[in-house]
């Protein structure tokens, strides 16, 4: 969604900056009344953009699991492919240089991913369950 809003906002200056370079004299009198009407509307905007990013609901426990979840459901996505890939590599009896060189960029990219999934593997299973795991009582309270 930001990065959305800060490329909306890019192209917009580009066509704004490439209408003024592109324009002659008479024009740069319109074009500034429009780069200003264009700054008076992108300022919300940048404001609304700084609020999202200072935002401390986006920075809480439950956006932080998820994405590592999510982050690992796709290491362990590429690591499949990764092995298909080192397969039929494998498979062929003779390989070009190519094929050799990817096959050794494949085989050190799966390392890679390998170490990345050991340091979450504890999102594997059930990632949420010690977020939503109810506190223990060492004893019941009597009432």
């Amino acid at each position: 969604m930001k990065k959305t809003v800060l490329f909306f906002l890019l192209t917009i200056f580009l066509f704004a900056v490439n209408d003024n370079n592109l324009s002659s004299s008479a024009n740069q009198e319109e074009n500034q009344t429009i780069n200003s009407d264009l700054n008076k509307t992108l300022e919300p905007l940048y404001k609304e953009l700084k609020a999202l990013d200072s935002d401390p609901n986006l920075d809480n426990e439950w956006t932080k699991t998820y994405s590592t979840f999510i982050t690992h459901k796709n290491l362990l996505n590429r690591k499949s492919a990764i092995e298909k890939e080192i397969k039929k590599y494998k498979s062929l009896r003779s390989l070009t240089k190519i094929q050799e060189k990817r096959l050794v960029t494949d085989k050190k990219e799966l390392a890679v991913i390998n170490d990345k999934i050991n340091l979450i593997k504890n999102f594997e299973k059930e990632p949420f369950k010690k977020s939503i795991a109810p506190p223990t009582l060492e004893d019941a309270p009597k009432i």
